[in-house]
């Protein structure tokens, strides 16, 4: 029983994980850039989050609907303002210039939160954090299940905007090659704008969802941008259904044998599983060539 108990923490945090991954792998399969700024952002959300939750009195997840909104307008015009003005002059998101820009921007955001709120991590108190209920013998966390619910929902939202409507079916076309699109009269810088401003929201609601059971500090990106860049190559570049199974794998993984072996041997095992899968099959568990 008590196996099951941490397999179902492990589904849980899995949730979280994939819902982070999804952002990162729909802004690698619309523009193939890499954003190493992407647990930043999850990073500076959480702070944002913070800030709402304590200075307004608001519920976490009520947050979500100011946040998110608001992240997509930061992912929109950082992607317009900075990363199409490097694109002018290199002519290719894969090029090195862009992701070094990632790096040193993720640097900027690390250190500019440790100046503005200290190295000590913060939380916050709802009615609801560390409230838990029986389910049989088992014992499941609110905080979690909800964050596990809002994360799935979202997931499926995004596949729905990806594969029903006519901008998923732009952003699926430019994801096959943008040059076509731009000969069919796509828009491709302005939907790369909006596939990062996607990208980017879904993350912030990542943070919302965590703040009620997780502590934010400035190095919170070391933790989950990291794991996110295993579950999106794990699951195959540019692939949102990937990501989301990855996502769960990785934490169930972890939960299970960091109950049996410790949680550094459960890292360990995250890792091997990952080096296996990159040796078995390359372009990840539903990876194809040029998806999203």
């Amino acid at each position: 029983m008590a196996l099951f108990q941490a397999a179902i923490s492990g589904i849980f945090i899995g949730g979280v994980y994939a819902i982070i991954a999804v952002g990162l792998s729909l802004i690698f399969g619309v523009m193939k850039l890499v954003n190493f700024a992407h647990g930043d952002f999850l990073m500076a959300a959480m702070y944002a989050a913070y800030g709402v939750v304590t200075g307004w009195a608001m519920d976490p997840y009520l947050s979500m609907f100011i946040i998110a909104p608001v992240f997509f307008i930061v992912g929109f015009l950082f992607q317009r303002l900075f990363i199409n003005g490097i694109l002018k002059r290199e002519r290719n998101t894969e090029s090195p210039n862009v992701r070094l820009f990632t790096i040193g921007f993720a640097w900027f955001l690390s250190n500019l939160s440790l100046m503005l709120f200290g190295a000590n991590p913060k939380n916050v108190m709802t009615p609801y954090t560390g409230e838990t209920f029986k389910l049989g013998e088992l014992s499941i966390s609110k905080p979690r299940l909800y964050a596990f619910v809002i994360a799935i929902v979202c997931c499926i939202l995004l596949y729905l905007l990806l594969y029903k409507t006519e901008m998923g079916r732009a952003l699926r076309a430019i994801s096959q090659n943008r040059f076509t699109a731009t000969l069919m009269g796509i828009n491709v810088k302005r939907l790369y704008c909006v596939a990062f401003g996607i990208g980017i929201s879904i993350v912030a609601i990542a943070a919302c969802i965590l703040i009620p059971f997780y502590y934010v500090f400035p190095t919170l990106s070391a933790t989950f941008g990291t794991k996110s860049f295993i579950i999106v190559v794990m699951g195959g570049l540019g692939s949102v259904p990937g990501a989301m199974l990855a996502g769960l794998l990785v934490g169930v993984v972890e939960a299970v044998f960091g109950y049996i072996l410790g949680p550094t041997t459960a890292d360990m095992l995250v890792f091997i599983i990952f080096v296996l899968v990159m040796l078995l099959k390359p372009s990840g568990m539903l990876g194809k060539r040029n998806r999203v």
